[in-house]
């Protein structure tokens, strides 16, 4: 959302990008040991898209079930916040929003530079 040199249709272009990201999320937390089925997950980016999804799960006050759920299999690098936090999202979202991601990481000591 901050970067101005990106044009409208590369910013839809990335959001496409980010929806198959945010599916991959959900395809990979499956391959864990034990598997993570986030049925709910899925259905939100089926419903609202990839970029609503992780914005809505950033706006809520406590992380979402499934941060937990990935953080207690050691999988934080499958967490939405840790997807938000890669260079190539970051014209998708605020200056606000990456920054409650890395809390919500730093929160249970996962750092990211």
């Amino acid at each position: 959302m901050e970067d101005i040199n990106v044009t409208d249709q590369e910013r839809l272009i990335l959001g496409e990008q980010f929806d198959l990201e945010m599916k991959k999320i959900y395809e990979d937390a499956k391959k864990l040991k034990p598997p993570y089925y986030a049925n709910d997950f899925l259905k939100m980016i089926n419903r609202d898209g990839g970029i609503k999804t992780a914005q809505k799960l950033l706006l809520a006050i406590k992380p979402a079930k499934g941060f937990t759920e990935l953080w207690e299999r050691k999988a934080l690098h499958l967490s939405v916040e840790y997807l938000v936090l890669q260079d190539k999202w970051k014209p998708l979202f605020s200056d606000e929003q990456r920054i409650k991601a890395r809390k919500n990481l730093r929160d249970v000591h996962f750092f990211i530079d």
